[in-house]
């Protein structure tokens, strides 16, 4: 009885414990958090080091070891956030993530591959394995969404092809958002799950979503930040990537606030493709509000600065970096460049040459050459001390194994004087008594 108890238990306990990415330590260690953290504890450290470790982080020829850090930090999160492996972790102290599964050999005739930037959001995306799971990851401390959530449901064999090679989930709502170094996870989560069981019937998560499996899978849903999960959700059927992209994009939309705190008028742009675009003035102590997206670029200037639109010039520089409705740009006084063309002054050797009037009118510019040289020579002192360092270690062990060989001959000529001692005694002890039995011998 005993032992079909024990067997029975370790068929549950393997069919319930994930396969492939193996942790190299404790999830807790990976993350940075301690075993009592909260959820949301979990959820911020997740974030932070989902961008320490995405590949443009890493050293040239260090791509592959970064990524496979951030498959362990994903494999943490998903293990931290998901009560029953986290408590199953606790006791038996073991985990490893789910494997993506490869689709070379049955779809390469049908589907382009993935781009090195599709599998990269594909590897961002968190695997849900149940409704506790998903509450965890996707709602705050208020029993919200804490900010944007977008979950694929599908099943294996032809949805999951779909949704690998036709959908492109998540791509490109996941990863970094080149080229404005927006991070998604800081604003969207991605996620995804199975529709139905084993049997065939809805999961549990699709029934709370009120999801109909023959309208199609896969099932795309979102959730926008401070919404309710299950109750303010938006469904999109089977989407190729382009319906994905037109669904999408429109629910990222937010206010954008500018406010002028500035004594005199602002203009503001949006900066797009390298063209500004949009001029709107803003009142001294004046505020004004568009609309934008997620990741779009602003620039703020003083009306009496001139020249082309540079950050040098500009009071402000900022992306849609959050998803604040109303996401606030201020502008206030600071010291700048009072023109465009600043930087190219400054090439041409004018900080040098007109070093009065340059200081005042390209403040930035100019300071921020004193400052790069400043920074160059320290660079410099601070490589000539890791180099005499070096070097003096070198000395020190050079030093220490003259000493340690010093120390050797020194034993050696010791015990060789004891040897001489004792053969110089051993030369000159004799009997002094008379040898009688030798002479009537001989």
């Amino acid at each position: 009885m005993r032992a079909a108890l024990w067997l029975l238990t370790m068929a549950v306990a393997q069919r319930n414990k994930p396969q492939g990415v193996q942790l190299s330590s404790s999830p807790y260690d990976i993350l940075g958090v301690h075993r009592r953290a909260t959820v949301q504890e979990i959820r911020n450290a997740y974030r932070a080091k989902a961008r320490e470790t995405h590949p443009d982080k890493a050293r040239p020829g260090r791509e592959a070891e970064m990524r496979d850090r951030f498959l362990e930090v994903a494999a943490a999160f998903e293990l931290l956030t998901d009560e029953n492996a986290r408590r199953d972790f606790d006791s038996r102290g073991t985990y490893q993530r789910p494997t993506t599964k490869t689709y070379k050999r049955r779809t390469q005739k049908k589907h382009a591959p993935l781009t090195e930037e599709e599998e990269r959001a594909a590897a961002r995306v968190l695997n849900v394995r149940s409704r506790k799971h998903l509450e965890d990851a996707a709602l705050g401390v208020d029993g919200k969404v804490d900010r944007h959530f977008v979950l694929a449901l599908y099943d294996e064999g032809e949805c999951e092809d779909y949704l690998t090679y036709i959908t492109r989930f998540p791509y490109p709502f996941a990863d970094k958002l080149d080229p404005h170094g927006i991070w998604w996870e800081d604003v969207l989560q991605t996620a995804k799950t199975r529709l139905t069981d084993a049997d065939g019937q809805l999961s549990r998560i699709a029934k709370k979503l009120n999801l109909d499996v023959r309208r199609g899978c896969p099932q795309v849903v979102f959730a926008g930040n401070g919404t309710d999960l299950f109750g303010e959700m938006d469904v999109l059927r089977r989407p190729t990537r382009q319906s994905l992209e037109e669904w999408l994009w429109p629910k990222l939309q937010t206010r954008v606030r500018f406010e002028n705190d500035s004594p005199h008028t602002i203009r503001t742009w949006w900066v797009h493709g390298g063209h500004a675009k949009d001029p709107m003035d803003v009142a001294p102590g004046a505020s004004l509000e568009r609309n934008a997206y997620v990741s779009h670029l602003f620039a703020v200037r003083d009306v009496r600065a001139g020249g082309p639109l540079t950050k040098e010039s500009c009071l402000n520089w900022q992306h849609v970096d959050s998803d604040a409705n109303p996401f606030v740009i201020r502008a206030a006084p600071k010291c700048q460049d009072w023109h465009g063309d600043c930087g190219a002054w400054g090439d041409a050797g004018e900080c040098e040459r007109n070093d009065g009037f340059m200081r005042k009118f390209c403040h930035r510019t100019c300071r921020g050459r004193d400052a790069t040289r400043a920074a160059l020579v320290a660079d410099e002192a601070a490589q000539r001390a890791a180099d005499a360092q070096a070097e003096a270690a070198r000395l020190r062990e050079a030093y220490e194994a003259a000493a340690a060989a010093a120390k050797r001959l020194q034993d050696e000529a010791i015990s060789l004087e004891i040897q001489a001692e004792a053969a110089s005694v051993n030369a000159l002890r004799c009997d002094a008594g008379y040898p009688e039995k030798e002479v009537r011998r001989w």
